[in-house]
């Protein structure tokens, strides 16, 4: 018998360990002072900690940093590290409680179902964590769950399945846990200790829209807006900036090892996840949230873009001090403005069957017209790609994006399809014949095509149609001196591809016609 007491107080030393260190650190109460907000989900968060000397603290909060963004500017030396603390928590956080955890060290009363025994009381026992070097049981062997409760006649072990209800005696209406927690320790230094902690993370973030009044016919009205919502952590009197730009953050995905959530099996994990990721699928899905410029279908003929700032191109427009609780959001006007616009007809020329038929387009390229307003960036600060919705006399019109525009850079608006401006194009091989041309030692044979557009106005104004067409081959003969460019990609191709792009003002109820030819080359 003394055996076996001595061998049961060795086994209970080895299993509840003590933690040590824990009662040495002060809680260090932080603030954050100031909030950068991008459109993608990132914030640049920078937190002051208050430390009145030297010492080890606690801080009071969490962080959950993106990798490779975490720092600390201090006065002195400070180290920070993930520390295993007793903390203290409310209890039932949540609808799903896990009584051996929350309730550890409560008296409790436990009723049992269907009246199979008597009411017990006593004090949820509090387990001594997992050694690390306690291998985990193997999925297959079986392993059944119970609640223990120390009563005054011994330990009682409860299937959950018998357990009715569960009623907290007293007043308890927080517990204790051990959970990981950022402890900062802070040399001795001749000042109070200034301690700065700035780090990139998820959970705050903006989106920007513009409303754009066109009742006046020759001046516009434009004004941006930002909706901010906080889904990180409640935030009192900080310094607010919207971002807006491309900006690269290779690494925004992966936490860092710092983080309380995360193990090394996972970050390494995510690292890796992180360089397969397709960044052509990343360009497509960040059209809004990032900002790209409008450069698909045609060049900008006009930038008269103003100079503004140094540096890289992120833009940082201040919106004051804000305090916003978790789960709240804030919609406010960033600025408005007023621009003159001209209305056009916008339209893409969709690639015809004979040049498909010859490698001269796709499918995919078909015909598009919209009415589209071009205007210049009034805004002292450059806007943002986002949605646009576009008014009249508080009619609705549409809404589209807008993209990326610097200051005074004229940019383009599409609003809705155009119905009353209609316009057609037909393309087919021309009556002379055809040629057999050498081209570094290849036969190829060289194709006439000739082409049509024709255009309609069914409205009783005025419209200037911008008609943009992509030509592949050799141009022989064109009508109304359109703007021509060859595609740089093309370049080296024995057919050349070329934007062709006309100005066409049509009268009210009339049509106009322009015509075409070119030549491309098949290899045989």
């Amino acid at each position: 018998m003394r055996y076996r007491r001595m061998l049961l107080a060795i086994v209970l030393g080895l299993v509840v360990r003590p933690v040590f260190g824990q009662d040495k650190e002060a809680t260090a109460k932080s603030r954050i002072v100031s909030v950068g907000l991008f459109k993608n989900g990132l914030a640049v968060i920078k937190r002051e900690i208050i430390a009145p000397s030297a010492g080890t603290y606690r801080l009071d909060t969490g962080v959950e940093p993106v990798h490779g963004t975490f720092w600390i500017e201090s006065n002195g030396k400070v180290e920070a590290a993930i520390k295993i603390r007793e903390v203290e928590v409310p209890l039932h956080s949540s609808p799903y409680v896990n009584l051996q955890e929350e309730l550890a060290g409560k008296m409790v009363t436990i009723e049992f179902r269907e009246g199979k025994k008597q009411p017990v009381s006593g004090t949820i026992v509090k387990l001594a964590p997992r050694p690390m070097d306690e291998p985990t049981p193997e999925p297959h062997q079986p392993r059944e769950h119970y609640y223990i409760l120390q009563t005054e006649k011994g330990r009682m072990y409860l299937a959950p399945a018998d357990i009715a209800a569960v009623i907290v005696n007293g007043e308890q209406g927080r517990t204790t846990q051990r959970r990981p927690v950022l402890v900062l320790t802070v040399e001795k230094t001749d000042k109070q200790p200034s301690i700065f902690v700035t780090y990139l993370t998820h959970g705050m973030a903006w989106a920007p829209s513009y409303l754009v009044d066109v009742s006046n016919p020759k001046t516009l009205v434009i004004e941006m807006a930002a909706v901010v919502r906080n889904e990180m952590a409640d935030v009192d009197e900080a310094e607010f900036r919207l971002i807006s730009g491309f900006p690269s953050v290779e690494f925004q995905n992966v936490l860092s090892p710092l983080s309380a959530r995360m193990t090394w099996g996972k970050f390494f994990q995510e690292i890796n996840e992180r360089g397969r990721v397709n960044e052509d699928a990343i360009l497509r899905q960040q059209v809004v949230i990032s900002n790209f410029i409008s450069v698909k279908n045609e060049p900008r003929f006009k930038l008269g873009a103003t100079p503004q700032g140094e540096g890289v191109d992120l833009h940082y427009q201040p919106i004051g001090s804000r305090s916003l609780l978790k789960g709240e959001a804030l919609s406010l006007t960033v600025g408005k403005a007023k621009a003159d616009y001209e209305r056009i007809v916008e339209w893409n020329v969709g690639t015809s069957a004979v040049a498909r038929k010859y490698g001269g387009g796709s499918d995919k390229q078909q015909d598009e017209m919209w009415d589209a307003l071009t205007f210049q960036n009034p805004f002292a600060f450059p806007m943002t790609t986002a949605p646009a919705m576009v008014v009249e006399k508080g009619q609705f019109n549409g809404q589209r994006t807008s993209y990326w525009s610097n200051v005074g850079e004229q940019t383009k608006l599409r609003i809705t399809r155009s119905l009353s401006v209609r316009a057609t194009s037909l393309e087919q091989e021309d009556d002379r014949p055809n040629e057999r041309v050498v081209v570094d030692d290849k036969n190829y044979t060289k194709i006439f095509l000739k082409g049509g557009l024709a255009l309609n106005n069914h409205r009783k104004e005025a419209v200037k149609v911008h008609v943009h067409h992509i030509i592949r081959g050799a141009i022989q003969q064109i009508d109304a001196n359109p703007r021509l460019t060859t595609r740089e990609e093309s370049l080296q191709d024995v057919n050349r591809t070329q934007n062709a792009d006309w100005h066409v003002t049509l009268p009210p109820g009339e049509e106009k016609k322009l015509t075409y030819k070119y030549s491309v080359l098949v290899y045989r």
